[in-house]
């Protein structure tokens, strides 16, 4: 916010007045009170899916079940041997009691646990 002095002489008597000039638009108001901060109109982003749902191979697809739970099921088979990945998670060496379906991921090398 820029404050201009003005001084007025009328008839020998000076009148001096502060005037505020707005540094966004040059007008005599606050640049608080500017009107080309106020927001007339939002746009939502639209929601991004999570990394897990993006990297889905299109073999799988995620099911939503009725108690708001999802699973994920298989297009087709899925033979024997096969691979996913790669597999980004942090390194647990316990598990967890409360997970009904564990997924055990044995290292190709000692080094790599």
């Amino acid at each position: 916010m820029e404050q201009v002095e003005l001084s007025i002489s009328i008839l020998g008597s000076s009148v001096k007045e502060e005037t505020q000039i707005c540094v966004i638009c040059g007008s005599n108001h606050n640049a608080e009170d500017c009107t080309y901060l106020s927001i007339t109109n939002h746009i939502l982003d639209k929601e991004v899916p999570t990394k897990a749902r993006l990297s889905l191979p299109d073999e799988l697809m995620i099911q939503a079940l009725a108690d708001g739970t999802n699973r994920i099921i298989t297009k087709k088979f899925i033979s024997k041997g096969t691979r996913f990945g790669p597999i980004e998670a942090l390194n647990s060496f316990s598990l967890n009691p409360s997970i009904q379906f564990p997924l055990k991921v044995f290292p190709y090398e000692e080094e790599d646990f």
